[in-house]
């Protein structure tokens, strides 16, 4: 089985509660593999000297990520630190961060989204979505801050930040985009709309019956209070045969389409 680090990546039981799989069933875990490599290159057998391209201090990392980004023949490239704490460093460490101002247009009818979540399927395929269909960027949330600066320094966003709140609470965005651990998609999705925002979603909505009847009786009550939010939930399947096959069938449908479940 290939998933990513190996068996147990995924498997909150797993990685956070750290309840291991049986050796006798599952001999390469996550956990294993990385403790073989990790032998392996403490006892010289494993020699990853020649995979490294390049070597640039921390206090001199951009031009690492340039030479990532325009595909300069980069194999390895190692980020080496320094006793002192660079400012990048400090800044990253503080709850939130400004990084550029936004300058929104008088009458713009564009809608103003804050991210929570910056992970691979957020960075490479949602905000370029959104930005790409005209929408205001203004808060990008993750969990370390590491990932959430380099995600806003990218796309254009006002501000990273690893508090939750700042964008629940923020009066200017207008939607969420939660695209964090699925474990933690019915709680923000209730968040949110407490919050009195619309909620994009990546899929699963939720994990259990319970939290599905929640989220139902969040947006019932939000709704009962006058403002009805819209709840969309992403489904990131779009090479499955099923997918092509509806996308061939309706091909020849104009206009937005639609798929009700009942």
């Amino acid at each position: 089985m290939s998933c990513s680090y190996g068996p147990g990546r995924y498997d909150p039981v797993y990685e956070l509660k750290g309840r291991d799989y049986p050796v006798g069933f599952v001999r390469w875990t996550e956990q294993r593999n990385f403790e073989a490599v990790l032998d392996l290159m403490a006892d010289g057998r494993l020699d990853v000297e020649p995979l490294v391209s390049h070597r640039f201090s921390i206090e001199n990392a951009r031009p690492a990520y340039e030479v990532v980004a325009n595909h300069l023949g980069s194999l390895g490239i190692l980020l080496e630190y320094s006793d002192i704490q660079s400012t990048t460093d400090r800044q990253l460490m503080q709850p939130s961060v400004s990084l550029a101002p936004t300058h929104r247009a008088q009458g713009s009818s564009s809608a103003t989204v804050g991210f929570i979540g910056a992970g691979n399927h957020a960075v490479r395929v949602l905000i370029s979505a959104f930005k790409a269909a005209g929408a205001e960027l203004r808060q990008v949330v993750s969990s370390g801050g590491v990932s959430g600066v380099h995600a806003g320094r990218k796309f254009g966003f006002a501000e990273a930040t690893t508090d939750t709140r700042r964008v629940l609470d923020d009066p200017q965005v207008a939607a969420v985009v939660i695209a964090t651990r699925h474990d933690s998609h019915a709680r923000l999705v209730i968040e949110a709309i407490d919050a009195g925002k619309h909620v994009y979603v990546e899929k699963p909505l939720c994990l259990t019956t319970d939290e599905l009847g929640q989220i139902e009786a969040a947006w019932r009550a939000k709704s009962a209070s006058g403002f009805t939010p819209l709840l969309m939930v992403g489904f990131n399947r779009r090479f499955a045969p099923h997918t092509q096959k509806i996308k061939q069938l309706l091909s020849s449908a104009r206009g937005p389409k639609r798929l009700a479940l009942s």
